[in-house]
């Protein structure tokens, strides 16, 4: 198994540069290291957004195994996941956190959007994570500020591509691959994938497309609805409308339910535990299909919010994030740039099948669909109270 050994930053001149060792034990590890080497190489810093290789270097040792050295240029900011279990946003007005809120999820959307459009002509990155996530104030070169950056300084940058697999061959390696990344930001297929097998997966057409090409993607939509819910957290429940509470509702179920898993998860594994016991327990439950469930009442819960959103720019990236968790979807990570980077209302032409045939529609969802709802309004009048904010997009400390 390929190991992190080390990681470190070391000056050069006045570059700051990243280390990183990783001990490969097998020949499987060190060609795995060697594409991370290559990747970085090839892809020349994506804009930014990604660390750029400066070079690297492989130490045989005596007991077969090898150490890949490698440099990188190092990003600037704090992982995600800091920012979400932050301090408080100083605004009181209800509708300017909302305002922040959704512009920074904006550019999330648009840059890691961006960088995987890029990053996905040669690898999936599968580990699109908020701690593989950096963000930072572009002005300060520091972590971003939620009571005073200005959000059009936001910058976000992707690192640690020690799990991904080569997107031009992962649809003939997938069946005997092993499962990758953080269970928090799985869909629906890797779970059926990791619980059920390959065998099961296939008789799945849908889940089966989006395990072999949209697991970027839908990771990048369920850290865009993360930021989003963080800030309608923060909101007075008397301000916001029917829409955004049913929003906020369904995915904090989504979100508790997906970190009980994951923490389930990590305790077989890091305690010797057996994980056939679990495999048997979640297949009795149907996790997967409760994951397929979440994530289609989240996505019915953007649509309602989509129609009656007020601004075209708030209704693109409401609509982009419905899309990313619908495995049904067509929707490239460059497309979700386009959408949301639009100034006016995105029609997402032929994005996903809007009336599949009873075959693709038994082939696409573990469990039976729901009927369509009212649509909701999303504000409702309400006098503005200035009172203190909780912590902001602290969803670890209030959902789990």
């Amino acid at each position: 198994m390929q190991e992190g050994i080390g990681q470190r930053l070391v000056w050069q001149g006045d570059m700051c540069v990243a280390m990183k060792d990783v001990m490969c034990r097998r020949a499987a590890d060190l060609e795995q290291a060697l594409l991370e080497v290559s990747l970085l190489r090839e892809l020349d810093g994506a804009g930014s957004c990604i660390p750029k290789c400066l070079g690297h270097s492989v130490h045989h040792l005596q007991d077969g195994s090898s150490v890949v050295r490698f440099a990188m240029t190092r990003l600037q900011g704090v992982p995600l996941e800091d920012f979400l279990s932050g301090k408080p946003c100083l605004a009181t007005d209800s509708a300017c956190v909302l305002r922040r809120g959704i512009e920074i999820t904006r550019q999330l959307v648009m840059q890691l959007g961006q960088a995987l459009s890029s990053v996905n002509k040669r690898v999936w990155h599968r580990d699109v994570n908020p701690r593989n996530v950096l963000i930072s104030d572009m002005q300060s070169g520091l972590g971003f500020d939620a009571a005073h950056s200005a959000v059009e300084n936001v910058r976000f940058g992707l690192i640690d591509f020690g799990l991904a697999v080569d997107s031009r061959t992962w649809s003939s390696k997938w069946s005997s691959s092993s499962i990758a990344g953080d269970c928090r930001y799985w869909p629906a297929s890797s779970w059926l994938m990791s619980f059920h097998g390959a065998h099961v997966l296939r008789q799945h057409h849908c889940l089966l497309q989006q395990y072999e090409t949209k697991l970027d993607s839908y990771a990048l939509g369920v850290l865009a609805l993360e930021l989003l819910c963080g800030c309608l957290m923060q909101c007075q429940s008397s301000e916001l409308g029917a829409g955004w509470q049913l929003l906020l509702a369904a995915f904090t179920s989504f979100h508790s339910d997906m970190h009980r898993w994951n923490q389930e998860v990590n305790s077989v594994f890091s305690t010797g535990g057996n994980p056939q016991i679990l495999r048997q327990k979640y297949q009795q439950e149907g996790v997967a299909m409760k994951v397929q469930r979440h994530a289609a009442a989240v996505s019915k819960c953007l649509r309602v919010c989509f129609q009656n959103a007020a601004e075209p720019r708030l209704g693109n990236l409401l609509r982009v994030l419905a899309e990313l968790l619908d495995e049904r979807s067509f929707l490239t990570a460059l497309g979700a740039v386009d959408a949301v980077s639009s100034e006016k209302a995105s029609q997402l032409v032929a994005t996903r099948s809007l009336a599949p045939s009873v075959t693709h529609m038994r082939s696409c969802h573990l469990m039976p669909s729901r009927p369509t709802e009212r649509p909701l309004p999303l504000y409702r009048a309400a006098t503005v109270h200035a009172s203190a904010s909780p912590a902001l997009f602290s969803l670890r400390s209030r959902v789990v």
